[in-house]
């Protein structure tokens, strides 16, 4: 729905994911495989074109312009943190990139772009931000695991406490500024 190309970046230091880097992934839309894991736009690229935006860059891609916006989501990537599945004895998740740590992307890659408080609360007030669907790969790495029902339910709460404390800390960051520049 949203990886434009972070997972692809990521398996390349594993060995792993190559199948994104090749048609026909990309083929309906760019001509070209993207490490977009679709042969065609995101649903992140349809908000995009349809707000006359450009396309989002993974940010992982450091080679890669963010003028524009950069875009930390990765294919596969679970809410909670990949020490939640180890203690839960659970199948780990396939990229450690989860939730947590695309986040500490966002606030490492904010202070390349702002000089001050005030720069980076600008900054944050004129960018659109998209948290999509994270959260339903926790349940389904559970579920392959063969945790029962139960036990998935008993998940839902410290996944959506998660996605509801990273969600309130974006929507509110300027309050948090100070905290990155202590």
């Amino acid at each position: 729905m949203a990886d434009t190309g972070n997972l692809l970046i990521e398996g390349v230091k594993n060995g792993s994911f190559a199948g994104v880097a090749n048609l026909p992934y990309g083929e309906t839309a760019f001509g070209q495989a993207t490490g977009r894991c679709s042969d065609g736009l995101l649903m992140i690229d349809y908000i995009a074109r349809d707000l006359g935006l450009p396309l989002l860059n993974p940010y992982l891609d450091k080679q890669a312009n963010f003028d524009n916006g950069v875009n930390f989501a990765v294919a596969g990537a679970t809410a909670l943190d990949r020490s939640f599945f180890a203690q839960e004895a659970t199948l780990p998740p396939f990229t450690s990139s989860s939730l947590g740590v695309q986040f500490g992307w966002f606030k490492d890659y904010l202070k390349t772009i702002c000089s001050s408080q005030e720069d980076c609360a600008l900054v944050i007030n004129n960018a659109l931000f998209f948290v999509g669907e994270i959260g339903s790969n926790d349940y389904i790495y559970a579920l392959v695991a063969r945790q029962t029902i139960k036990e998935v339910h008993q998940m839902i709460p410290v996944v959506v406490q998660k996605i509801i404390s990273v969600a309130r800390v974006i929507s509110f960051f300027h309050l948090f500024m100070h905290q990155m520049y202590v």
